[in-house]
């Protein structure tokens, strides 16, 4: 059972939120065709917004491995939704591997204990210890670390903007997090937040394909 983007369909208009007005949803972006044939009972309609029938029980719950997929498969995608599941599982992956690397990098650096030398003004000063071996290592692991983290910023910035759009919030309010102290604790509540269960100005939810 995997998960995909929305099918192409018919869904309840959240540009005019009218009674039974309905608005086509092409699979990538919502077009200019409304006033579609009533969409079919799937799993049943939501709670939160009688009439509209989409998703299911736990349609919006994704694995690690759909997470991973789904993030770098949207590489530089800053349309559309992504489910809480989605975003927290491949933002788990980054900090696992960036934690391991550096990590792995702070132990090369000072397997070998310590130097203790004066500067010109005679004050100490320790430097690491390092020999050829784990200066190399040590060279390595800072290597590929640095290659990650370049290689994954554009993606992780991407599913943040999915994951603000799921909540019905504009991928602008990522940028609240350079506001010192409370920005990024701002940022952090909003991308933990429940997502919209209603088509939104941003797609409508994911389904399940089975």
């Amino acid at each position: 059972m995997g998960f995909v983007s929305t099918p192409a369909g018919w869904y309840p208009d959240p540009h005019t939120p009218a009674p039974g007005q309905q608005r086509y949803w092409d699979g990538t972006a919502w077009t200019s065709s409304v006033n579609g044939p009533a969409v079919p009972l799937r799993y049943g309609p939501t709670t939160s917004y009688p009439g509209a029938y989409y998703g299911g029980p736990g349609a919006d719950k994704f694995g690690f491995g759909e997470s991973l997929r789904r993030g770098y498969g949207k590489y530089a995608t800053f349309g559309g939704r992504a489910t809480l599941g989605e975003y927290w599982w491949f933002t788990l992956f980054q900090v696992l591997v960036i934690g391991v690397l550096y990590g792995g990098l702070l132990i090369a650096v000072f397997s070998g204990g310590t130097v203790t030398t004066t500067d010109s003004f005679g004050n100490p000063v320790s430097t690491p210890n390092m020999s050829g071996g784990s200066a190399a290592l040590a060279g390595g692991l800072g290597f590929v670390l640095f290659v990650f983290a370049l290689g994954t910023l554009l993606p992780s910035v991407s599913v943040a903007v999915r994951r603000l759009h799921d909540t019905n919030k504009s991928g602008w309010w990522y940028w609240i997090s350079l506001v010192p102290f409370i920005g990024g604790i701002w940022l952090l509540i909003l991308l933990a937040s429940g997502g919209d269960p209603r088509p939104n100005m941003y797609g409508p939810p994911s389904t399940r394909t089975s």
